[in-house]
């Protein structure tokens, strides 16, 4: 297809990853964020195989390599006596087996990656605070308006503004949430303030009856998740700070090994959130918009693939511009390519706790992998589209 002009709604990864991928198809992109600077919140972050082959497809890898770890190894652990129960190799049996590693990163600097990419091919792309408000679409392009008053026009807006995308109301498309009775708590620990037993590069879960932390190294610093069931927490902020003390109590008995890492967290660096569960979408594309990310496919964090659906997203709609002679053919085609393996992600997802809040010797490493066998194999750029 010729070049397109295409607005993106959102930098953040998602917005980014899509603006990174249609520029090396040699499309105009503008990427219109709300916030006044760019930045992006949240903790650690994996990249399973299919992300990083996402990355290197859309030509971001590099980029992304100069802050990411590759962990040799991921365990599960019992809770309480520390007992390996399931163990893997990483790095080097994931790339025998799906030809690209598995690389943990904080989520700022994957953001910071992709933003430098996308201001190296055109340092004018990103427009800050322009916060979306409305649009109107006609068969020459979509008119997006913003709350600053500006008023923008493209072939084509791709809305990928997340969880709560405003992109997404103006389509008419409700998506309530709904809380699972999970919170999550997340902490970084400076790899420097722990015993040298605990600063391996390796990730490790750490499985208990309705409670599990999961762990890995980004950077010089020690990125934990830790998930309980708790009735009364209805907060889906990432930034609200929480309180140690009830942390400590929850995972009371745990392993020493836990507590150490939780009682080390800095002041004022630990923040929960209450987990909850959206519906896929039965459709996303309407005429000349269409959503990406957790725009279309909010999903729980328990597989690790919110991030890289959002990574496989951008490649496959760049692919879907390319192989298409009408820009409106392209979005149906992207939307098609990628309903049904998000709605299964999303619908795995909602499971996937079942595995890390059962302490059953063998069941971790099971599921998992067969679920890997499904996500990890994924290719952007031979899939059909």
């Amino acid at each position: 297809m010729k070049s397109c002009n295409v607005m993106i709604i959102g930098a953040g990864l998602g917005g980014l990853a899509a603006a990174v991928a249609l520029q090396k198809s040699g499309h105009k992109v503008t990427v219109y964020e709300r916030t006044p600077e760019l930045g992006e919140l949240g903790a650690g972050i994996m990249l399973t195989p299919n992300a990083v082959r996402a990355l290197e497809h859309i030509g971001a890898l590099d980029s992304v390599m100069e802050f990411a770890v590759e962990p040799e190894r991921s365990y599960s652990r019992h809770y309480a006596t520390g007992e390996i129960m399931g163990e893997r190799s990483v790095s080097a049996a994931y790339l025998e087996k799906y030809g690209k590693p598995m690389l943990t990163i904080h989520r700022a600097d994957l953001h910071r990656a992709l933003a430098r990419v996308v201001r190296a091919n055109d340092a004018q792309c990103i427009r800050l605070n322009h916060e979306f408000t409305s649009l109107t679409q006609d068969d020459r392009g979509v008119e997006a308006v913003f709350v600053n008053g500006t008023r923008e026009r493209a072939e084509l807006l791709i809305g990928a503004d997340g969880i709560r995308s405003n992109v997404r109301l103006a389509l008419g498309l409700s998506l309530p949430p709904r809380y699972t009775g999970l919170v999550a708590w997340r902490g970084l620990v400076p790899t420097e303030s722990l015993p040298p037993r605990l600063r391996s590069t390796s990730t490790t879960s750490w499985i208990g009856s309705e409670r599990h932390i999961i762990e890995y190294t980004v950077g010089h610093l020690k990125n934990y998740v830790a998930i309980a069931r708790q009735a009364n927490w209805r907060s889906e902020s990432w930034t609200t700070p929480a309180d140690m003390q009830e942390v400590l109590e929850t995972y009371a008995g745990w392993h020493e090994d836990v507590m150490t890492m939780l009682r080390a967290t800095p002041a004022g660096t630990l923040f929960k959130w209450a987990l909850h569960d959206r519906d896929p979408l039965a459709r996303w594309t309407y005429g000349r918009v269409t959503l990406l990310g957790d725009a279309a496919h909010a999903m729980l964090p328990l597989m690790a693939q919110g991030a890289a659906m959002a990574l496989e997203d951008a490649a496959i709609l760049a692919r879907a511009l390319d192989d298409s002679t009408d820009p409106l053919e392209a979005l149906v085609r992207y939307e098609n390519a990628r309903r049904e393996r998000t709605t299964w992600t999303q619908l795995q997802s909602r499971t996937a706790v079942d595995v890390y809040h059962r302490v059953d010797e063998g069941r971790w490493q099971h599921e998992t992998e067969q679920r890997g066998k499904v996500l990890y194999s994924y290719d952007v750029a031979s899939v059909t589209v």
